[in-house]
């Protein structure tokens, strides 16, 4: 099935012409994050789904639901899609969270009415361990415990990666070694998503 990226469909006028409403999100790359909480923090809901006790394809009272946006009613349509900047709106509160490398919305079916979209996240891994390498004039406690902030199980963003090599080598200044760097690498745990990162420090003389 061809998937089109949804910001060429924000672009085609008919979208702003008729009512659309979500009917199936499908929701892919989330390896941590469950699919009603990709629903609940992008905004957009899909359709209730139910159990069909008696078998009649229609939803009756006495039928358990999946109540998806926790409104206590059982809902025959998604979200409502009024401009398409509703598409936007999700993906910048997924953003948000800081916990994503890439967020990105598709279409997968549209009618008259309705309208499938895929939401993909690519989730940033978390630390596992970290390690020090080269180090000798600043013990590991030391630098683990007072200087690196980053932690096991949180998210490995490059922002705190970059942030965590700085104050390494300001932690060296201050203590008048001014050849100091410092490089990372990271590599594979033995736990699913999650992955460890070792700062090399080369001390200089």
């Amino acid at each position: 099935m061809n998937r089109k990226i949804i910001f060429f469909i924000c672009l085609m006028s008919f979208v702003y012409l008729q009512d659309l409403f979500i009917k199936d999100i499908v929701v892919t790359g989330n390896k941590t994050m469950s699919n009603e909480r990709v629903f609940a923090n992008a905004g957009l809901f899909p359709r209730d789904t139910y159990i069909d006790v008696n078998q009649n394809n229609k939803y009756d009272i006495d039928d358990d639901f999946r109540d998806y946006n926790n409104n206590g009613y059982f809902d025959k349509k998604g979200s409502y899609i009024k401009t398409g900047e509703e598409f936007k709106d999700a993906i910048n509160n997924l953003w948000n969270l800081q916990i994503f490398s890439d967020v990105k919305i598709f279409i997968l079916n549209q009618d008259k009415e309705n309208i499938d979209i895929e939401i993909f996240v690519e989730e940033t891994s978390l630390i596992y361990e970290i390690f020090l390498s080269g180090n000798r004039k600043i013990k590991d406690k030391k630098l683990i415990n007072d200087v690196i902030t980053l932690k096991p199980n949180d998210r490995l963003t490059m922002n705190e990666v970059y942030s965590t090599l700085e104050k390494i080598e300001n932690e060296y200044i201050k203590k008048d070694f001014h050849d100091i760097k410092v490089t990372y690498k990271f590599t594979d745990s033995e736990v699913l998503n999650k992955k460890n990162i070792t700062f090399y420090i080369s001390e200089g003389k």
